[in-house]
């Protein structure tokens, strides 16, 4: 068991390491969410119907581009001798881009013959056209960005982000709001920004991969890989399955409430999959360090990396009505009395950084048995709830069907790579979040003002109590003392 000073200073330094990695991923998506209330004066919720068609095309596709070699880096980077790097990590890339080529040429056929039988509210060009380009644009900086998470290079990681979040945001303000090009100009923005940001990220790898093809390594990385592929995909259409029938059922407006009262539900996932660009090498290296106290440690810190996205949970579901109202559309006023209710169901991802057993004991040939759960529990709950209850049913089908993968998901992670799970203090987490929500849905207020004011207490009392249970009251003012002189003891400027 580690130490106190020690868990300390493990925490401060894997605060360092986060502190890029997930500001900039998280701040990316955070940003494009806060412009959302912009475009609603130029685009229709029918129109983040066909955005949500698009996202269930790329989510699906996605999988497949890139053969998923980039999390063979992530998981085989600290296991290659330093003198053969360059030419491992070459001859990933160099099959990362000719697979997303030519799959995405495969993809564009199947998509060109099937977009009008399944999604006949959406044409294929120019939207589906443009989606799936940007998509493979995307699936070129996998490997990239995976190596530079490896070498933890932050600033280049910072760059790219930045400058490639900056021109999405500039391109898709100028086409939508001024030349009011509505959705094709924001689906242009995204094709710019990716060309541009797979440029530069090719610019930031080269000269740390010599492109070869060394079948050996290529043969491992894929045995490690394309198990992955069934599993994701399976994955993508069970996150989809639902859109995909109440489109069929409710049309592209209701798809288009629930896609943008998702948007909010995904602000904490946001933080979650940000947290995981540094957590992942974290949790490897630390195994590969103290294969045994390894275990221990991860128990501890994974606490830490938990608390922040309850936190943020806790303030996205108190302060979404008060953000629609705001924005005062009352086309989307809809999107405040949904997007509470799975804001709760998007926490339950969040619990899967307790079951990392699966990844950890190379066992990525079993994932897809969680991910058939989760498939088959979200088709079936959808299937029954969504067309008699719409967009209720929807919601009802995805507290269903995240319960079923999590479950799943720690039962494999225990049986094949256990670790240690404070569940005490993540149930206690979980209460407080729930008790404080459903404090500020009962207790009503005349006034915009006053009830804000009654929120944000009940934030502060909520993100207090979260805090005090995962650090223990005995710690927590240490904790505070230690972030307080973070920047000194770090050399964090």
């Amino acid at each position: 068991m580690r130490s106190s000073n020690s868990l300390r200073n493990l925490l401060l330094r894997e605060a360092q390491s986060a502190s890029v990695y997930t500001s900039m991923t998280f701040v990316e998506q955070f940003a494009k969410f806060l412009v959302i209330p912009l475009f609603w004066r130029k685009l229709l919720p029918a129109d983040y119907g066909v955005l949500a068609v698009l996202d269930m095309v790329g989510a699906l596709f996605g999988t497949v581009l890139s053969l998923q070699l980039e999390s063979s880096v992530l998981r085989f980077y600290p296991e290659w001798r330093p003198e053969d790097r360059k030419n491992h990590l070459g001859t990933v890339w160099l099959a990362s881009c000719l697979s997303v080529l030519l799959l995405t040429l495969l993809s564009g056929l199947i998509l060109y013959f099937c977009t009008s039988r399944l999604f006949p509210d959406v044409a294929f060009f120019p939207y589906m056209l443009i989606s799936l380009i940007s998509l493979s644009l995307r699936s070129l900086k996998a490997v990239p960005l995976a190596t530079i998470r490896m070498q933890q290079r932050s600033f280049s990681y910072a760059a790219l982000h930045l400058t490639t979040l900056a021109l999405q945001l500039v391109l898709s303000i100028a086409f939508v709001l001024f030349l009011d090009l509505k959705l094709f100009g924001l689906l242009l923005s995204f094709v710019i920004a990716d060309a541009f940001g797979a440029l530069l990220s090719a610019r930031l790898i080269i000269y740390h991969a010599r492109p070869v093809l060394e079948l050996k390594v290529l043969r491992e990385c894929l045995k490690f890989s394309l198990p992955l592929i069934p599993s994701f995909a399976v994955l993508s259409a069970s996150q989809i399955v639902d859109r995909y029938l109440l489109q069929r059922f409710s049309g592209l407006h209701a798809l288009g409430i629930y896609s943008v009262a998702a948007r909010f539900a995904a602000v904490p996932h946001q933080l979650y999959t940000a947290l995981k660009v540094s957590y992942t090498p974290f949790i490897v290296n630390t195994i590969c360090e103290d294969p045994r106290g390894g275990r221990r440690t991860i128990a501890e810190v994974s606490l830490f990396y938990f608390l922040p996205i309850a936190i943020l949970a806790l303030a996205v579901g108190l302060f979404a009505r008060d953000f629609v109202e705001l924005a005062g559309q009352a086309s989307y006023y809809a999107v405040g009395t949904y997007a509470p209710l799975l804001v709760v169901a998007s926490i339950g991802h969040a619990l899967l950084l307790f079951t990392p057993g699966l990844f950890l004991g190379k066992r990525s040939d079993m994932v897809w048995v969680a991910n058939s759960v989760l498939f088959l529990s979200s088709a079936l709950s959808a299937a029954v709830l969504i067309p008699s209850l719409q967009l209720t049913g929807i919601v009802m089908s995805r507290y269903v069907s995240v319960s079923a993968f999590v479950l799943v998901m720690i039962f494999l992670s225990q049986r094949y790579f256990a670790i240690p799970v404070h569940w005490g203090k993540v149930g206690l987490v979980l209460t407080v979040l729930l008790a404080v929500l459903a404090t500020s849905y009962l207790i009503g207020f005349e006034g915009q003002v006053v009830r804000s004011s009654i929120r944000v207490v009940l934030f502060l009392l909520g993100a207090g109590g979260m805090v005090i249970v995962v650090s223990g009251r005995t710690r927590f003012r240490r904790h505070c003392a230690a972030l307080l002189n973070f920047r000194a003891e770090t050399g964090v400027r």
